[in-house]
């Protein structure tokens, strides 16, 4: 059921400058209908962020009629029957109807259709597979707007067939769940991504990466990563072999970068294959390196080295948050300079030598010996 908040919703979502010029640009458009994302955040009342419109026209058609019409175009997922209409900078992914021949769990092999409905029915979830015209009327072929309003993440028929469609289904459902579901999400489909959970080694790591990042990043990512941990769904993926639920945290961190690592690292810190096979970036291989490094020491070297929030994350991972938290309006810059350690009268090597033995003393004296006293125990 759609009420008047949601319509009046959609009504000016359609009356946005860049859905109206998409409006006056193309013609015949009862053949195009936004879905999906677009669709289903409407519903929710939550922010549209991206423009997928689904078509009957092949992207070979679009494209020219773009050209045609002097509109930027580009051929961005030709193998998925995708091309991105540029409209003020802003982005259209257009995609042509499409029906699933073969699938193997990872890929499917598709052909091109003009049902709508067949369109829908091989999509994931129901409250990703309503379409929306530009007149303002929803498609809603598998019950997607009651899920919406109940904030129900379900697939669209047989789980059992939609998971085996994609394994990453599996990930995803956790994903959606964590980011749009309220109501829990029903016991048959848990039960069945359990046992099927065996064949996400035949997906990238890559993309099973994007998938728990997404995870973690979500308000819910606790309960979320509870819920895979209780069903044992990435037990048989070979560089997850250790999870360690019971000491993660609940609390999320302000950095995503920073709270990503860290909930990868606690949640594995013990397989020492995670960094060398699992496709961090540069930086999340160097912050989980350093929770390796500093989570055995005092928590002042956490604080020195890496600043707040990092100390913050590695006392999260000690188990006593309060032994970071009573540096929060402390400065820990050491008070010897370089220029303090040249009027000293040192030189070239000696300076970084020294340094480096005056870091450790002001770290260990929690920050309070002062630089005389620094100074004072060079000699010594």
């Amino acid at each position: 059921m759609i009420n008047s908040k949601i319509s009046s919703s959609i009504s000016e979502f359609l009356q946005t400058p860049e859905i109206l010029k998409f409006s006056k640009l193309f013609k015949n458009l009862e053949n195009f209908r936004f879905v999906g994302g677009v669709v289903r955040n409407l519903i929710m009342g939550l922010k549209v962020s991206d423009y997928d419109i689904a078509t009957i026209y092949k992207p070979e058609e679009v494209i020219e009629y773009c050209k045609s019409n002097n509109i930027p175009c580009k051929p961005t997922g030709l193998a998925h029957g995708t091309v991105t209409v540029i409209i003020d900078k802003i982005p259209f992914e257009i995609t042509t109807l499409r029906i699933d021949i073969e699938c193997d769990g990872r890929h499917a092999t598709t052909a091109y259709t003009t049902s709508w409905e067949e369109d829908s029915s091989r999509r994931d979830f129901t409250i990703n597979a309503m379409y929306l015209d530009f007149s303002g009327n929803i498609y809603d072929y598998h019950n997607g707007i009651t899920d919406c309003n109940n904030r129900f993440v379900k697939f669209i028929g047989n789980p059992q067939a939609r998971i085996e469609e994609d394994y990453l289904r599996i990930l995803r459902l956790f994903r959606f769940w964590a980011i749009y579901g309220s109501e829990p999400i029903e016991k048959q489909t848990l039960d069945i991504c359990r046992e099927t959970s065996k064949y996400l080694n035949i997906i990238s790591p890559e993309r099973i990466k994007n998938e728990l990042d997404k995870i973690i990043a979500s308000p819910k990512f606790y309960e979320t990563i509870s819920i895979l941990y209780e069903y044992k769904i990435l037990d048989s993926l070979d560089y997850f072999k250790t999870i360690e639920i019971p000491k993660l945290s609940k609390e999320k961190l302000e950095s995503p970068t920073l709270h990503r690592c860290y909930v990868y690292y606690i949640l594995f810190h013990q397989n020492d294959s995670l960094l060398k096979d699992f496709p961090f970036s540069k930086i999340e291989k160097t912050t989980i390196s350093d929770f390796h490094k500093f989570s055995d020491q005092p928590i002042e070297f956490a604080l020195y080295y890496n600043g707040f929030e990092f100390a913050y994350a590695t006392a999260m991972i000690k188990g006593d948050t309060s032994l970071t938290l009573q540096y929060q309006h402390t400065s820990t810059t050491l008070p010897v300079t370089n220029h303090d350690l040249i009027s000293y009268g040192l030189k070239g090597s000696e300076i970084s030598k020294t340094k480096k033995a005056l870091e450790i003393k002001w770290i260990e004296s929690k920050f309070k010996i002062s630089k005389k006293s620094l100074l004072e125990s060079i000699d010594n």
